[in-house]
C-alpha cells in the first residue's frame, strides 16, 4: 500500500548552488524594488517570467502552476455590465491555463502519438457547451450572456486540460501535491486578511478593474487571496484527501503533516464563517467513516474524534461561529458568544444575521424572482433562461445562481434537467461499482475521497452555492475534471492487475 512520500533529508550546500542562491538574492532584490515603484510592474514581470518557464518546462508544468494560482480570485480583471452592475471576473489562473493549452496543443502537433483520452461523461459537457452557446440567440442579455459564455469556456478548459494531462500516478502524485500546497497558502491568507488587507485596483478601460495582490474581506468575512464561500471545495479537496493519507501512511511525521494541512484547511473554513461548507464537511466526514470499507467499523469512534478536533477548533479560534450556525437553524435568543465588544470583528459579526443555516432566505428570494421571470415567459420552462440569463434577470445577485442544482433547470431548462440526470446516474453508478471494487490500495481509496468529495461539493454544498456559467463555476468544472482524472487511473491500474492475475492463472 502506497502513499504520497516525504521528500528526503536535506543534503548540504555545494558550491555548485552558490550561484543559483546569489541569482534568487538578485531576483528578490528586483523584485522589491518593482514593488515599490509600482506594484504593477512586478506583476507583469513575474507574469512573462511564468510564462517563459511554461514554454521550456513543457505543458505539465503550465498545469501544475495552473492548480497552483487556481484558487486565486484578486489577482483579476473584472468587467462590470454597465446596465446591471453584474460583474464577471477573469483571475490569473486564466493567463496560465491559456498558455498551458497553447503548450499542450504544440507538442500534440510535433507528437502524433499524444491524444487525450475521452471521458465518460464529454459528449455531455460538450452538448451543454453547444446548447450555453446555442442560448445566446434567446438570452435576455447578449453582452452579460457573451461574458458568462466566456467564463464557462475557461472552466470548461480546465476540464479539458486536467483530464488530458493527469494520465499517469506520478502526474496524479504532483497534481496532489500541488493543489495542498495551494490549498495551505490560500488558507494561511484568510488568517491573515482577518487582521491584515492589501489590495491594488486600477480602472484600466470603462467598467474594466485590474486588481493585484488582492488580500481581502468580502461581506466582512476573512477570505484572503480567494473568493470566499465558493472557493471552499479547496478545502474541502484538501482535508478529506489529508484525512486519506493520513490514515494511509504509517510514518508518525507524514501523519502530524497531513492532520495539520486538514486542520489548517478546518480553520479557514470557519474563520471565513461559510456555513455551508461547513455542513458539506460535517457530510462528508460522517460519509467517510460510515461507508468506508475498512473504517466503517470504527465508524462512531473515528466520527467523534474528527468532529471533536474540528470543534475545538471552532470553539479556541472562533467561537462566534457557533452562534452563526445555530442563528441559521432557527435560534432567535440571545448569541452565546457574541458580545457588543467582538460584534464589529468578522465572524462574530455575521452572528448576529438572522439568515438560513447557508443564507438561504436570500438565496430564496433570487430563486423566486427567476422563477418568476420563467412564469412571464412561459417558453423558458423548455429553453431555459439562457446563458448569464439568471443573473441578469435576478437584481439580487451580481455574479451566480447560488445553486449548481438549480442553474441546470435555470439556464437550460428541459435540457439541463435531462443533463442533470445523466450526471446524477453516472456519479450514482461509479460511486457503487468503486465501492464494490474496493481493495484497499493506494488509488482505491483516492477513488474513495474522490466520491466523498464529489458528494459534499456537487449534492451538498452544490445546492446553494456555485453554476455552470459564472466565474465560480471553474471550481465545478476543475473537481469534475479532477475526479474523472482519478476515475481513468484507478480504473487503468485495475485493469493491470487484473491482466497480471490472468496471465499467472
Amino acid at each position: 500500500m502506497s502513499t504520497l512520500s516525504a521528500s528526503k533529508s536535506d543534503t548540504p550546500l555545494t558550491f555548485r548552488q552558490v550561484p543559483t542562491l546569489v541569482l534568487l538574492c538578485i531576483c528578490c532584490v528586483a523584485a522589491s524594488v518593482m514593488y515599490i515603484i509600482n506594484p504593477v510592474w512586478l506583476a507583469i514581470a513575474v507574469a512573462l517570467v511564468l510564462l517563459a518557464a511554461v514554454f521550456f518546462a513543457g505543458y505539465e508544468f503550465g498545469l501544475l502552476l495552473t492548480v497552483f494560482t487556481f484558487y486565486i480570485e484578486f489577482t483579476c480583471i473584472e468587467y462590470f455590465v454597465a446596465e446591471t452592475g453584474d460583474a464577471a471576473i477573469f483571475p490569473i489562473c486564466i493567463l496560465f491555463m491559456a498558455i498551458t493549452f497553447g503548450a499542450w496543443l504544440y507538442k500534440k502537433a510535433i507528437d502524433k502519438g499524444l491524444k487525450r483520452q475521452p471521458t465518460p461523461v464529454d459528449v455531455v459537457v460538450l452538448a451543454i457547451l453547444v446548447y450555453n452557446g446555442i442560448s445566446l440567440l434567446w438570452t435576455p442579455s447578449l453582452e452579460e450572456g457573451s461574458l458568462f459564455y466566456l467564463q464557462m469556456l475557461f472552466g470548461a478548459l480546465i476540464y479539458y486540460l486536467v483530464t488530458g494531462i493527469v494520465t499517469s500516478r506520478e502526474m496524479l502524485h504532483k497534481f496532489i501535491v500541488m493543489l495542498l500546497v495551494s490549498g495551505v497558502i490560500c488558507s494561511v491568507a484568510v488568517f491573515v486578511s482577518k487582521w491584515y488587507m492589501s489590495f491594488y485596483d486600477f480602472l484600466i478601460a470603462p467598467h474594466t478593474m485590474l486588481s493585484v495582490y488582492g488580500l481581502r474581506q468580502i461581506m466582512n468575512r476573512p477570505t484572503g487571496l480567494t473568493i470566499g464561500a465558493p472557493s471552499t471545495p479547496l478545502e474541502v479537496e484538501m482535508i478529506i484527501i489529508s484525512l486519506t493519507l493520513l490514515l494511509l501512511t504509517k510514518d508518525r511525521r507524514l501523519k502530524f503533516l497531513y492532520g495539520l494541512v486538514a486542520a489548517i484547511g478546518s480553520l479557514a473554513i470557519v474563520m471565513m464563517a461559510v456555513r455551508g461548507a461547513f455542513v458539506a464537511l460535517g457530510a462528508a466526514i460522517v460519509m467517510f467513516f460510515k461507508f468506508h470499507p475498512i473504517y466503517k467499523e470504527r465508524f462512531v469512534k473515528y466520527t467523534a474524534i474528527t468532529l471533536l478536533v474540528y470543534l475545538v477548533i471552532i470553539v479556541t479560534a472562533t467561537p462566534g461561529f457557533i452562534d452563526r450556525l445555530i442563528i441559521g437553524f432557527g435560534y432567535k435568543g440571545h448569541t452565546m458568544f457574541t458580545t457588543s465588544t467582538t460584534l464589529k470583528s468578522n465572524t462574530e459579526e455575521l452572528s448576529s444575521k438572522n439568515e438560513g443555516v447557508t443564507g438561504i432566505g436570500s438565496r430564496m428570494t433570487m430563486w423566486k424572482t427567476g422563477l418568476r421571470y420563467m412564469v412571464q415567459n412561459p417558453y423558458t420552462f423548455i429553453t431555459g433562461i439562457g446563458v448569464g440569463g439568471f443573473v441578469y434577470v435576478v437584481p439580487e445577485t451580481i455574479s451566480e445562481v447560488h445553486s449548481l442544482i438549480f442553474s441546470f433547470f435555470f439556464e437550460m431548462g428541459v435540457f439541463g434537467i435531462l443533463a442533470l440526470a445523466f450526471f446524477i446516474n453516472f456519479f450514482a453508478r461509479t460511486f457503487h461499482q468503486t465501492w464494490k471494487e474496493f481493495d484497499g490500495g493506494y488509488m482505491a481509496n483516492l477513488m474513495f475521497a474522490m466520491n466523498v468529495i464529489v458528494v459534499a461539493v456537487f449534492a451538498v454544498n452544490g445546492l446553494i452555492q456555485f453554476d455552470l456559467t459564472s466565474h465560480t463555476a471553474r471550481f465545478v468544472w476543475f473537481l469534475l475534471g479532477f475526479y474523472l482524472a482519478v476515475l481513468r487511473i484507478y480504473k487503468q491500474q485495475r485493469s493491470a492487475g487484473v491482466n497480471k492475475l490472468s496471465a499467472g492463472c
